[in-house]
């Protein structure tokens, strides 16, 4: 049980950091394997993009891209530089 717990206590991290967003998502469609996996998030942050350049990819996302060697990444835009 006390496994359990640490994970737990990320995930439930992952939902009051960002309260309001998760509130407004319906998670009723994503699979259970990636529900039993939000502690994951636990380092992750979300970025809003600029009104100003709605259009364009986050400077943030382009930092991280060029520093990662592995990406994982959900995207609610397409843009070429995502490719």
């Amino acid at each position: 049980m006390v496994e359990k717990m640490e994970p737990l206590l990320d995930t439930l991290q992952v939902i009051e950091e960002n309260a309001e967003y998760w509130q407004d998502r319906d998670l009723s469609e994503l699979p259970r394997t990636f529900l039993e996996r939000l502690n994951e998030l636990k380092f992750c942050f979300l970025v809003k993009p600029d009104p100003d350049n709605i259009f364009e990819p986050s400077s943030v996302f382009l930092d991280n891209i060029k520093k990662s060697k592995k990406i994982l990444c959900f995207s609610s835009i397409f843009h070429p530089v995502f490719f």
